[in-house]
């Protein structure tokens, strides 16, 4: 097959119904379009398509139309091979879930029907990626029976993949590629990234797609790096993309912002790398070009304590920064420390003064819950936030998963890492409490129920904080994020926290 004639249909799905819906259910596949850019380098005809999940599963007579409008998609594009992006494991709405089925605590549920609705409207091998597909490959493999699919970085397997499959090759040293052969699921080492490896984005998608992703507050993305140097160490970052940083060109991110900016009219950008001000030396040298280029942006980002100063957050404000997230995660030294954050709670307060005096809009995220979680450690956190952040935006994120390829998995239950399978073989099983005790959980402390249920009536009595999860709920048939007042709302889609209503006869 001539691959200047491979057309590859490249998949998401979005949790919007329409160009109105919040813009955290919008967001474009920032992978996708760096997926697509490398296979349109090599002579390939890529094509993304979103799939609006709640018109596709709801049962109306407007998603009938939509899928037959889908299926009229594929068929006029005729694809040779289906590409699907899973970006997030976790399913994060509805906002109760009463089942007996672990599976249905993962985003995969929602899939399932999407998956096979393209296999019935085309005969294209179906190929999966993504960072969802990466942390547990054989649950993806089995529940959703794929083809192939690509654990990690995507441009160069998914080139070197088509090429095989072209060819008639066999596939075993395509770097990260799942596949089966005999039945059984086989996994290809993931090689080393290098720069080579960052491709430049396509966004040309947004000619027909500018509305879903951008309109009514939608962003720009951006990634300025790839891999990360901090060890947190819950996160799961470092196993995605390597532990050390790829820096991409400045000249080709301030070509990409003048891309969004003159082609496509979008004014804010978001640079969605985990740490935006690290390595500091890199943010400086784009800012600087932003303000040498006079884009006229407004830029967002993540950011942590660490060397952000009021000289830095100045040159920030000065090209455009109009917000930023501080992840603080604890106001507990005893818990930074576990979590191997390095920095501390002094770090924490000179960073929201400097954020305060360079006046740069911004909020904070906090995770609460670690095995290293007391009633005194819960307390430290409330008490900084009174201190500190009283009239800043703060959200708590009840609960920690442990990943068995992060640390923290490894440190509390003294093993080594585990297998990125170990996860998928435990949903498939559906032995909720081994999943609880391994993976996803809230302090093991006796008095776990009431600590939540205390720490839920602080944060309430506070306008400006919020629990993800309680008080924000992402509501998918409506498509925006919920501030719901009900006291009584359950938690969503925690295995962990439906295991301790059971054992404390609660629920």
């Amino acid at each position: 097959m001539d691959k200047k004639k491979c057309r590859v249909l490249l998949f998401h799905s979005l949790s919007a119904r329409d160009s109105y819906s919040d813009s955290d259910f919008r967001i474009a596949p920032i992978g996708l379009f760096f997926i697509a850019g490398a296979l349109r380098e090599h002579g390939f005809e890529p094509l993304i398509i979103p799939v609006l999940l709640p018109v596709f599963l709801e049962d109306s007579a407007i998603s009938a139309d939509y899928k037959k409008e889908l299926r009229k998609k594929i068929h006029n594009f005729n694809p040779q091979y289906i590409g699907y992006s899973f970006r997030n494991l976790y399913n994060f709405g509805p906002p109760v879930i009463k089942t007996n089925t672990l599976v249905d605590f993962f985003c995969i549920s929602q899939d399932l029907p999407v998956i096979d609705f393209l296999k019935n409207c085309s005969g294209a091998p179906v190929i999966a990626g993504g960072s969802g597909f990466s942390l547990a490959p054989e649950f993806y493999m089995t529940y959703l029976n794929l083809d192939y699919g690509i654990q990690g970085e995507g441009e160069h397997s998914m080139v070197m993949l088509l090429e095989k499959l072209n060819q008639g090759e066999e596939v075993d040293s395509v770097p990260g590629l799942v596949f089966r052969r005999d039945s059984i699921i086989h996994k290809n080492d993931r090689k080393n990234c290098d720069n080579d490896s960052l491709w430049k984005m396509d966004v040309s998608c947004l000619d027909n797609l500018t509305e879903i992703y951008h309109d009514n507050g939608g962003y720009g993305s951006i990634q300025t790096k790839r891999g990360c140097s901090f060890n947190c160490s819950y996160c799961v970052y470092p196993y995605l993309e390597g532990q050390k940083y790829r820096l991409r060109p400045v000249s080709q991110i301030v070509s990409e912002i003048r891309t969004y900016l003159q082609d496509y009219k979008i004014q804010h950008i978001y640079f969605v790398d985990s740490v935006f001000s690290s390595p500091t030396d890199h943010s400086i040298a784009i800012v600087d070009a932003i303000i040498e280029s006079r884009l006229d942006i407004k830029w967002y980002a993540y950011v942590n304590p660490s060397g952000l100063t009021e000289a830095l957050l100045q040159k920030y404000r000065g090209s455009g920064c109009a917000g930023l997230v501080l992840t603080l995660e604890s106001g507990s030294d005893k818990v930074l420390k576990y979590l191997k954050k390095g920095f501390t709670t002094k770090d924490s307060v000179i960073a929201i003064e400097n954020l305060v005096n360079a006046k740069i809009p911004f909020e904070v995220s906090m995770l609460t819950g670690s095995p290293e979680e007391t009633e005194n450690t819960l307390n430290e956190t409330l008490l900084f936030c009174h201190d500190y952040l009283k009239n800043i935006p703060v959200t708590f994120t009840p609960g920690v998963w442990m990943h068995p390829v992060s640390s923290i998995f490894s440190d509390f239950h003294n093993t080594s890492n585990q297998d990125v399978d170990v996860l998928s073989r435990l949903i498939l099983s559906n032995d909720f409490k081994t999943h609880n005790e391994l993976h996803y959980f809230f302090t093991k402390q006796k008095n776990r129920l009431g600590l939540i249920q205390a720490f839920s009536e602080a944060v309430d009595k506070e306008p400006m904080w919020f629990i993800i999860g309680k008080d924000i709920v992402p509501d998918y048939h409506a498509g925006v994020m919920k501030f719901p007042n009900n006291d009584k709302i359950e938690r969503y889609c925690r295995p962990w926290y439906s295991a301790i209503l059971r054992d404390t006869g609660s629920n």
